[in-house]
């Protein structure tokens, strides 16, 4: 599995597909400090992206990858203000 839970945060490894989308929704809705390391992700599926942007969850690492670093830029370092 790409994705890598542990106690309050999340770890993408190589490609992250649309299958882990309800996972990392979960996830998110359930750990309102999460923290996400993505430094070994290569790939991640649009939902993915856009859970991330919805949660806003701490990036304390960004993919290598320039374009998808680009997308997670603006979020990373930032906590969840919103409750929802």
């Amino acid at each position: 599995m790409p994705l890598h839970f542990n106690r309050a945060t999340v770890h993408f490894e190589a490609d992250c597909t649309v299958d882990e989308t309800i996972a990392l929704v979960e996830f998110l809705r359930s750990h309102k400090a999460a923290k996400v390391h993505m430094n070994r992700c290569t790939y991640a599926h649009t939902f993915l992206i856009r859970a991330l942007i919805a949660y806003r969850p701490q990036i304390l690492s960004l993919p290598q990858d320039a374009l998808l670093s680009k997308w997670l830029f603006p979020i990373a370092g930032q906590r969840q203000t919103a409750t929802s």
